[in-house]
């Protein structure tokens, strides 16, 4: 696959301490890992950009890499181990398992922000502001970018692809349009907290979700949604072993499931009485130095349980999305009716990130040097874990989309690293 490199015609803007400030400031940043990449020289005198392994984490970005020609760049997902180990005085050499892969399309996008730092010498005059609005552009910038970056990531999660990608070529200049696919493991909470029971599948399971599956399951049978007990994350966990979402987290060496939900799902879960006594909060003393330090954290049985209401959103079905009013950059909005919420658990792989062109600032001058103004501006895109047959391929990577819409078929859609679970409010 031919491949181009950021660094190969935008060397003056590349600017990784920009990029790591922004990065380190995101939600998923201590479940990210970068894909290895190498320069190799080819036999005719050129050089190719290959990708030569993954990460194994939740998040697995590849920065500076999209195809030639393309609104898509390639991302490698390992495939796990299948054959049987060898047993007894074995003869080994030349038994070895092929490494397998798939490659995930990612559909990137560029996005930027103007600030506006020095608007002409009468400006000064007056106000003597233009030093310190150069100084507060660049901290101001970034909490911006790790704002949209974030939203790119949830969206992601929600809708198969990052938001800028999914914008319809109506509401973006050269925008993409990709179709919007909802996640194909998504179940309700009907396991009643007193007894067992069953989690249900909302519309067909292993198939990307429909908005009128979402409108019977959360909405026409939002009666049958029930709190989060102990018997429901038991069948939860029995439902991500039949998944095959492996356990990615780790507290005191032990592997948990990494599971994010809201603080209302959270006090369900302590109101627990058999649950209770298991809390333990996930940093305390030495734990301090685990790289999850930055988020609120709680260990119980089988799972690690992040905080972020951003995150652990809702359908709402009186605008046919999960943004809700505020949009995905901003608090969700929960129906006063069908007041709930998604458990997102997440395992490795879950997400595709393509860093294409890491947010840089550039400056720009108008008006004989007397306006001035900076960019803040990324080439990226992200997507979920997942794979379709071929098939079906041409479908779940539909674009020129006039606005943004769902994909209107349900398509079997495999995915073994990520799943969400609807939960009572109130």
């Amino acid at each position: 696959m031919n491949k181009l490199h950021a660094d190969q015609f935008l060397p003056d803007y590349w600017q990784p301490e920009l990029h790591r400030a922004v990065e380190d400031g995101l939600f998923f940043a201590p479940w990210t890992g970068d894909v290895r990449q190498e320069r190799r020289n080819n036999v005719d005198g050129t050089t190719q950009w290959v990708i030569t392994g993954v990460s194994g984490s939740v998040v697995e970005r590849v920065n500076g890499m999209w195809e030639v020609g393309a609104d898509k760049a390639k991302m490698a997902m390992i495939l796990p181990l299948e054959e049987a180990p060898l047993a007894g005085n074995a003869y080994y050499p030349g038994t070895g398992e092929k490494l397998r892969y798939k490659w995930r399309s990612l559909f990137v996008n560029q996005w930027g922000k103007v600030v506006s730092v020095e608007n002409g010498l009468m400006n000064l005059l007056r106000t003597k502001k233009i030093e310190k609005e150069k100084e507060n552009a660049t901290p101001e910038l970034i909490q911006f970018a790790r704002k949209w970056k974030n939203l790119e990531f949830v969206s992601t999660l929600y809708e198969g692809h990052s938001y800028s990608t999914t914008l319809g070529t109506n509401t973006a200049p050269e925008g993409i349009g990709a179709v919007k696919v909802i996640h194909p493991n998504l179940y309700t909470n009907t396991v009643d907290p007193s007894s067992g029971g069953t989690l249900t599948a909302i519309g067909t399971e292993y198939k990307n979700k429909l908005t009128t599956d979402l409108d019977t399951a959360l909405s026409t049978n939002y009666a049958n949604l029930k709190y989060p007990s102990e018997k429901y994350l038991d069948k939860v966990g029995e439902k991500l072993d039949e998944l095959g979402i492996q356990k990615f987290a780790s507290w005191k060496g032990i592997p948990k499931w990494l599971c994010v939900i809201q603080r209302n799902t959270l006090s369900h879960l302590k109101q627990n009485t058999v649950l209770r006594n298991d809390f333990n909060q996930a940093f305390m003393g030495k734990e301090y130095d685990n790289p999850l330090f930055k988020h609120d954290a709680w260990v119980v049985g089988e799972f690690l349980f992040a905080l972020d209401k951003k995150v652990a959103r809702s359908w709402d079905d009186s605008t046919n999305d999960f943004a809700g009013k505020n949009g995905y950059i901003g608090n969700p909005t929960y129906h006063s009716t069908y007041a709930h919420s998604f458990m997102w658990v997440l395992g490795g792989n879950a997400l595709g990130y393509s860093n294409a062109f890491p947010m840089s600032l550039i400056p720009d001058s108008d008006n004989f040097g007397l306006q001035k103004e900076t960019l803040a501006v990324t080439v990226m895109g992200a997507g979920r874990g997942e794979f379709v047959s071929a098939t079906d391929y041409a479908a779940y990577f539909a674009s020129g989309n006039a606005s943004a819409s769902y994909l209107g078929s349900a398509k079997e859609v495999k995915n073994q690293s990520s799943a969400g679970f609807a939960v009572k409010l109130g």
